[in-house]
């Protein structure tokens, strides 16, 4: 039957949702339906911008309050969010839930999960591990106090951690969480047997099948039936083969085989793995006597065979179904399996037409959904639409499944136009039972969000089909939302996204949406306000962000020519306890210094050098003072380069590098009338303790001696350039004498010179193209004249002595008194 409109399912929805319907469409809804109290939030909240970023931490009160008198938790969702609210005072040193509410919170979750049999979720796995740490060290883990977690509570960690995940391999949280508990376990006694057996079975399903393995064999032979079976699915999943065959025939000869489920189990394990030779050799072993493979085993075995193109080995087993009884699973399998055989279609439908009709059973368009999934995987859609077509000439039409696997298949190949009408013609149908789509509809989510032009729309309409359905949103579509949302310049959107989102997520998947928004921040683009008002939502969201991990955020405003903004970052990583990561170190210092050299900020300068002075987690490096060097020297102080700093560094336990003379000399290049005697001192220290004077070193002192005007002198020196270093005079050094050099007029007689000095030179240097100070009508070359501070010290740790510079300075001559 059709399933009804959705208008009239959303509808619906909103009516057993308890909430009012919100249209996009209409111009006086809610601003926001991300976040599952939306539909009560006044709309005049999102309108103060002086708030919306404390709604991202703040506590919400609507959706967090505990039941009853004494505080214990009945609502799973509220016990979540008290897990959440310990994360969230936890990253911002406020205060933390009580006590006993955390414990009651913990016990809520287990139990629900416990006794629905579902595992874990990973960001579930966190919540529970960061609570558990938290309350451990409070030393709140078996004591006596009434708010501490007992040999029960410890219990039900593990087996709820022991509960199987699908389809997923190796998770190293639940690995994690498990031994904090069994450690805290053996302190007061013997690991009971109840905990040994889901310890074990942790371990087999977390990458330690060996080791499970032996702590079964350890105790007694034989182990438990379940327990040796998860040992044996945990070494096909770690591709243990010697040791997985080892164990099961062990366990053969002492039962003289397998029974029907265990053989079931075993194979379906091999068959997850995608290991088919495998499959094929345990489902060829025989079970116990009076046994035989269970039609489920037979079933799957077929679909992998046929899957895997193996038609004559998947023969035998459709034979073998044929005379089992049938049922819809059944019945799918088989015409999947005529399907692969034979793609002549009047010959398909001839086969499947009598099928159907020899089978006495009730079906529908999910027995035709296998064959339509084995034609999409194949990349043939011609295939897939002529299934569709035999299912609706036998009187079934497409439903949810059917379109979300064309949906998934037109999202692989990124057709969006396809994509779109498959998706208006799911959201028609009813739900799939089995939530298929939500995995298709996040992924198609993710990719309308990353498109090169995203609907926004569109976006928000498949968003709010996903919440409507209280669906999670996965790491990937969060990410693509927030991308969307900061695209648009929607940080409100990104707040109401995030706020009960980003506390829950583990590590890994905050930093895969962190990622996000340092992409935007950092876009040279992206108007440096929009990029800085993403900024402060991304500090507060993140703040376990490294300090070098934030370094190209700040370096983006500086590229902007927003020295405040970029001082306002560095000034936010200055702010944070001396313990936490983001603190500032003397690599961030030196950044941020080159940062304001490049911006001339003198404010900045001041303002950083005050916090340098200030913190003592940082010593002041031969790096941190070349940098400020160079900032002063942009911001036209050169004096403090030299005097406050450069004979500091001559004082310091580092001693200086090539780079602080380079930098030295340039500071020399704009200090007249001081600035050639200092460049000869500098020199002479260099040449007493017989240093390269390197082409670099070289050019600057050109550009010394032309910032004094000496024209004359520099002439010579460029004239004698092969004879002193060995490299003769280029471009650069041409360049360097013209733009070193002050006044146009001077510049016109180092034009003049060079024209009939180096004309290849010249001709070569005009090539580079040039710029007009409009200010003072002076013209400049585009030369590069950066000089990288990143060099490490001339001398090893502990080899500088400062004596050795004051006494080559002592024997040159005073610089002589100017009048």
């Amino acid at each position: 039957m059709k399933s009804s409109s959705h208008l009239t399912r959303a509808v619906f929805r909103a009516l057993v949702a308890s909430r009012p319907y919100v249209s996009r469409e209409c111009l006086r809804r809610s601003p926001s339906v991300l976040s599952p109290s939306a539909h009560i939030t006044p709309s005049v909240a999102f309108q103060q911008r002086r708030t919306f970023l404390e709604s991202l931490l703040g506590d919400d009160k609507r959706t967090r309050s505990l039941a009853g008198p004494k505080q214990s938790i009945k609502d799973f969702d509220a016990a979540v969010g008290k897990l959440v609210d310990l994360l969230r005072a936890r990253r911002s040193r406020s205060r933390t839930p009580a006590h006993d509410e955390l414990t009651e919170a913990l016990r809520s979750l287990l139990k629900t999960r416990h006794q629905q049999n579902q595992p874990l979720t990973r960001n579930e796995v966190y919540l529970a591990t960061e609570t558990y740490k938290h309350l451990q060290e409070r030393d709140l883990i078996l004591t006596e106090y009434p708010e501490s977690l007992l040999e029960q509570d410890l219990l039900l960690i593990l087996d709820t951690l022991a509960i199987p995940a699908p389809k997923e391999r190796f998770r190293g949280d639940i690995r994690a969480l498990a031994e904090l508990v069994v450690v805290e376990a053996k302190k007061t006694a013997p690991l009971p047997p109840d905990f040994e057996s889901a310890y074990i079975t942790i371990l087999a399903t977390t990458g330690s099948a060996l080791e499970a393995r032996d702590h079964a064999l350890s105790t007694s032979w034989p182990p438990d039936r379940n327990l040796i079976l998860n040992i044996l699915k945990g070494l096909i999943s770690e591709a243990r083969d010697a040791d997985f065959w080892s164990l099961l025939e062990k366990w053969e000869l002492h039962f003289d085989g397998l029974d029907s489920d265990m053989h079931e189990a075993l194979v379906l394990a091999f068959v997850q793995a995608d290991r088919v030779f495998d499959a094929q050799r345990l489902f060829d072993k025989t079970v116990l006597p009076n046994n035989e493979p269970t039609t489920e085993c037979i079933r799957q075995m077929l679909e992998f065979l046929t899957r895997y193109g193996k038609l004559n080995s998947a023969e035998e087993l459709a034979n073998m179904l044929t005379d089992r009884p049938r049922d819809e699973s059944v019945i799918s399998s088989l015409i999947l399996w005529h399907t692969a055989k034979d793609r002549r279609f009047e010959h398909l439908r001839q086969l499947v037409h009598a099928l159907l009709q020899s089978s006495h059973v009730n079906i529908s368009m999910n027995t035709f959904n296998h064959a339509i999934e084995y034609a999409l995987t194949c990349n043939n859609p011609t295939l897939a639409q002529a299934i569709q077509e035999l299912a609706t000439a036998e009187g079934f039409q497409p439903d949810g499944k059917t379109y979300a696997l064309r949906l998934q298949h037109a999202v692989d190949r990124v057709a969006l136009e396809e994509a779109r009408a498959l998706y208006e013609q799911l959201v028609r149908e009813d739900i799939p039972a089995d939530n298929f789509d939500l995995k298709v509809l996040n992924k198609y989510l993710t990719v309308l969000c990353f498109s090169h032009r995203p609907s926004y729309e569109l976006i928000m309409r498949v968003t709010d089909n996903l919440l409507d359905r209280g669906a999670e949103l996965d790491v990937d579509a969060i990410s693509g939302l927030c991308h969307t949302f900061l695209q648009r310049g929607d940080i409100d959107d990104a707040v109401s996204l995030l706020r009960h989102r980003i506390d829950y997520l583990p590590v890994p998947d905050r930093v895969r949406i962190a990622k996000v928004f340092q992409s935007f921040i950092v876009d040279p683009n992206i108007n440096p306000q929009r990029a800085f008002n993403a900024y402060e939502l991304f500090r507060i969201a993140f703040p376990e962000t490294s300090c070098h991990e934030r370094l190209p955020i700040m370096q983006s405003f500086f590229d902007r020519k927003r020295a405040d903004l970029a001082c306002q970052v560095f000034a936010h990583m200055r702010e944070a306890d001396p313990a936490d990561p983001p603190r500032p170190d003397a690599l961030a210092y030196t950044k941020c210094f080159e940062g304001i050299a490049q911006c001339r900020d003198v404010d900045g300068l001041q303002s950083i050098y005050n916090m340098l002075k200030l913190d003592l987690q940082v010593e002041l490096t031969t790096r941190i003072r070349n940098g400020i060097m160079l900032a002063h020297i942009a911001c036209q102080t050169p004096w403090s380069a030299i005097i406050d700093h450069f004979y500091k560094i001559m004082d310091s336990r580092e001693g200086p590098s090539y780079s602080t003379f380079e930098v030295a000399l340039r500071a020399c290049e704009t200090w007249p009338p001081y600035g050639s005697f200092e460049a000869r001192k500098i020199i002479a220290v260099m040449q007493s303790w017989n240093l390269e004077i390197t082409k670099p070193l070289y050019d600057n002192y050109v550009g010394v001696l032309a910032g004094q005007c000496e024209f004359e002198n520099t002439v010579e020196l460029i004239e004698n350039m092969e004879n002193d270093i060995g490299e003769p005079p280029d471009a650069f050094t041409i360049g360097t004498f013209y733009n070193a050099i002050p006044w146009q007029f001077r510049k016109d007689e180092v034009e003049k010179w060079a024209k009939q000095a180096y004309p290849d030179l010249w001709a070569e240097l005009v090539s580079y193209g040039e710029e007009i100070d409009e200010e003072w009508d002076v013209r400049y070359f585009r030369i590069d004249r950066s000089i990288d501070i990143d060099d490490p010290p001339l001398f090893a740790a502990g080899e500088w002595k400062p004596e050795l510079q004051r006494k080559v300075q002592a024997q040159i001559e005073p610089l002589p008194v100017m009048t």
